[in-house]
């Protein structure tokens, strides 16, 4: 068994009905669910405030300028700097001609930005008709942009300092002390043997 066995599958109630959805959260919603991962692909996209994205080992910081594609059955987790303006829109593999298969930052033009804004207008759940489906995914299709994702440690010890530190950039925590924490030299957690 692996920690990833241990991660939840998060289905959301009536999704077998539909091929897509939108959800859009309150501005206070502060995210942290904690590592899941649904059947269904996921955009995740703030239309104000920004995001901290974690999925396949990788965190990314996105601004309204960016969302990010989680492929469907990818852990992930979400934590919002509030006051937020998250909206998700999931999407069946089937329903989806995008071929990604790795988390993928895309750049959300005007055009993204509106249909996303407009498909969050009803608040909470949300079904997606197909055309307009059709045209955010085509947008999103020809908005892949660089990576520029974090990668996080393995070392688990490490990566528990990664996530403290994304989650809490201001942190002044003394490299000596991080050690000591560790239980291992100050040599050896600056990255040198």
């Amino acid at each position: 068994m692996t920690a990833l066995d241990d991660v939840v599958t998060d289905d959301h109630p009536g999704s077998a009905e539909r091929d897509a959805w939108t959800c859009a959260f309150d501005t206070e919603e502060g995210g942290a669910w904690g590592l899941h991962r649904h059947d269904q692909h996921q955009l995740v996209w703030t239309a104000a405030g920004s995001a901290r994205a974690v999925a396949g080992g990788r965190s990314w910081v996105l601004p309204p300028s960016r969302a990010l594609f989680v492929p469907g059955g990818v852990p992930h987790d979400v934590v919002l700097r509030p006051p937020a303006a998250l909206h998700c829109l999931y999407v069946w593999p089937h329903a989806c001609p995008l071929p990604w298969t790795r988390p993928t930052v895309v750049a959300v033009s005007g055009l993204l930005r509106e249909l996303l804004l407009a498909l969050g207008q009803t608040g909470g759940e949300g079904p997606v008709a197909a055309p307009t489906l059709a045209l955010v995914l085509h947008e999103v299709a020809g908005a892949a942009v660089a990576d520029d994702g974090v990668v996080l440690p393995e070392d688990p010890r490490a990566a528990a300092v990664a996530t403290r530190l994304l989650a809490d950039p201001a942190d002044d925590t003394p490299l000596a002390d991080w050690a000591a924490r560790l239980r291992v030299g100050r040599a050896r957690c600056a990255g040198r043997s």
